[in-house]
């Protein structure tokens, strides 16, 4: 009897967390949803309010587990319903059924549907499932409280957050982030003296590069500096293009890391594919907003460029008059004089800022 007893209260008391469990299972109320508070903490992120920006960033990822959550069990409760039990797991069958069923798994599962396409889940519905499970991660929070804490100096849980972020990058809403994330490793590898990660980082951003990866295109960059008679730094300019701005700070990190090691050719590749990234971003931009204009030569595009404050910030921002010497001294020590010779006078000439301009006049072999 005593036996029976206890075994009714503990099913009772099985029933009732379950079903309070249930209960609780429920997406998050209307103004605190993720990306709200993600947008909260990035807004204060910029302000400098990085206390802030650090509890709506976790406030962020607890309200995507909950919006997983209920995802979830919304999509799973459907599977009471006989119909779509017979569907055998055909998820175009179930999206039928749903329509009819369930409203709130209908809209669930026909947004995954439409962004993935039903081919992604090979057609099934425990696969929509288990995909949706996945996403209780929330990379971008993950990423903005790595950067809070590497502003704050806490170099290990910066690196901690940020490696988290990017083993979940797949899961990112927009995908280039994952070379924000990669870079500000390559940062923190730098500045701790790991110089193994710091190139493993930034060859992970390059590893997507189809230039960077291509031996042949390199190969040609380096043939055409080579040629090294009047003339050739201005056709390398008019031969090649590449607008994968992505890459650039890293080729710019790269390039100088080389150097520093003695590995000259690798150095001239990094900054030759660098500088003609650089090149192509500020053509097409400078095509773009000036109807009538044609390009001349480099130090004249580089002063049109100068005209406009973006321009100068995105240079600024992505080492772009560092890189340009960094190719010109990589140039020279291949032993191009006349190539970096042209290079040096045209840096000289049009470059928007007086350290990079002297930087570039000293180098000048006489």
């Amino acid at each position: 009897m005593q036996k029976s007893v206890v075994r009714i209260v503990f099913v009772s008391l099985f029933l009732f967390c379950t079903m309070d469990t249930f209960a609780q299972v429920k997406r998050p109320s209307e103004g605190n949803e993720d990306w709200r508070l993600l947008i909260k903490a990035q807004n204060c992120f910029i302000s400098g309010d990085f206390g802030s920006a650090l509890s709506y960033a976790e406030a962020a990822k607890q309200s995507r587990r909950q919006q997983i959550d209920w995802e979830v069990y919304t999509l799973e409760n459907t599977l009471k319903n006989s119909r779509i039990r017979k569907a055998n797991d055909k998820l175009d069958v179930v999206l039928t059924e749903l329509k009819t069923y369930s409203t709130a798994a209908s809209e669930i599962a026909e947004s995954y549907v439409a962004q993935k396409g039903i081919d992604f889940f090979d057609n099934s519905f425990t696969k929509l499932v288990t995909y949706v499970e996945s996403l209780h991660v929330y990379p971008e929070a993950d990423c903005l409280v790595g950067k809070v804490y590497e502003l704050d100096g806490e170099t290990t849980l910066a690196i901690q957050f940020l490696q988290d972020a990017y083993r979940n990058a797949d899961k990112l809403n927009v995908s280039d982030e994952r070379y924000d994330i990669l870079y500000h490793l390559a940062m923190l590898s730098y500045n701790t003296g790991d110089d193994e990660s710091y190139e493993t980082y930034l060859l992970l951003i390059l590893k997507d590069d189809p230039q960077y990866t291509n031996t042949a295109y390199l190969n040609a960059l380096v043939r055409t500096i080579s040629t090294d008679k009047p003339g050739t730094m201005e056709k390398f300019f008019k031969l090649y293009r590449s607008n994968r701005d992505v890459s650039l700070k890293s080729l710019a990190s790269i390039a100088e890391y080389y150097a520093g090691l003695g590995e000259d050719a690798k150095s001239l590749r990094a900054s030759a594919l660098g500088s003609v990234i650089a090149f192509t971003m500020m053509y097409e931009t400078l095509q773009e907003r000036l109807t009538a204009w044609e390009y001349t030569d480099l130090p004249s595009m580089l002063k049109d460029a100068s005209m406009y404050a973006d321009i100068l910030q995105w240079g600024n921002e992505n080492n772009v008059w560092k890189l340009f010497c960094e190719f010109g001294d990589a140039v020279l020590q291949s032993g191009c004089l006349i190539f970096s010779n042209e290079l040096f006078t045209a840096l000289a000439e049009g470059l928007p800022e007086e350290y990079w301009r002297k930087r570039a006049e000293n180098r000048l072999v006489r």
